[in-house]
């Protein structure tokens, strides 16, 4: 369920579901036991075999909660709840499309920094979720003012190893 929360955007139902697949379902050291097997009423099963599909999959839905990118477009912070918003969330090096590894930070309902490296030469494009049309961009040293609209998708193409830094407003 909080996969498919995490594509509507909604993020306290996403957090909620993980919340109670964890609590519920996930003995101490992390095993996902496919039941209640502590008898809270939260489902029938109540035994205590553990696989690891459900757990992959509770990680899967967390990633997609911090960063999607569909159709080539990558989107920050896509389905976190308010209280993540409100008090930050941050992710380091994940896996993108294009072979792009992203990084981003936000604090207090605005995306801080999104750091994108490529492992090989291409074209990234970052929905802008700054809060902010006017962007700073960082590459080899040198920073470029941009204006893009909230919401609208920022074009950066990167050669292989090549890093990107972007923050909203002036730097």
């Amino acid at each position: 369920m909080a996969a498919l929360y995490t594509r509507q955007g909604n993020g306290e139902a996403a957090r909620y579901h993980l919340q109670q697949f964890w609590e519920h379902t996930c003995s101490p050291n992390g095993f996902h036991l496919n039941g209640d097997y502590k008898s809270t009423g939260l489902t029938q099963f109540h035994y205590r075999p553990f696989t690891l599909e459900g757990n992959m999959a509770a990680a899967d839905a967390l990633q997609e909660m911090l960063l999607q990118t569909n159709l080539g477009i990558i989107r920050l912070f896509p389905a976190i709840p308010s209280s993540w918003q409100k008090n930050g969330a941050e992710f380091q090096r994940f896996r993108g499309e294009m072979g792009v590894l992203v990084s981003a930070k936000i604090f207090a309902g605005k995306v801080e920094y999104v750091e994108l490296q490529a492992e090989s030469t291409g074209i990234c494009h970052l929905e802008n979720q700054f809060g902010s049309e006017i962007l700073t961009l960082e590459m080899d040293g040198i920073m470029t003012k941009m204006i893009c609209p909230t919401g609208s998708v920022i074009t950066i193409e990167l050669r292989k190893d090549e890093t990107c830094r972007i923050v909203g407003g002036l730097v």
